[in-house]
């Protein structure tokens, strides 16, 4: 059985969409009906920054921390998760 963590650190260091990030959180958490990061959001930060993206669960926050790989083609690094 592996926990919400778990999942979320075996994408460390995978490249993705911004959309197919939003569907792998959105499955993690059971949370189908909100958007956790927006295209626009790239663009609005500092390519050689990072992204925090907050997610609750229960009493537990999760916070994936993302990098951006490509701001043309909207994708994503997961780099670091943790939980609070």
């Amino acid at each position: 059985n592996k926990t919400i963590y778990d999942l979320l650190v075996e994408r460390e260091g995978q490249v993705m969409s911004v959309g197919e990030f939003n569907s792998l959180i959105q499955s993690i958490f059971a949370q189908f009906n909100t958007v956790f990061l927006l295209q626009s959001d790239l663009y609005n930060v500092d390519p050689e920054e990072t992204i925090d993206v907050v997610v609750w669960d229960d009493n537990d926050m999760y916070t994936i921390t993302l990098k951006i790989d490509d701001i043309i083609e909207s994708t994503i690094e997961i780099v670091n998760v943790e939980v609070e």
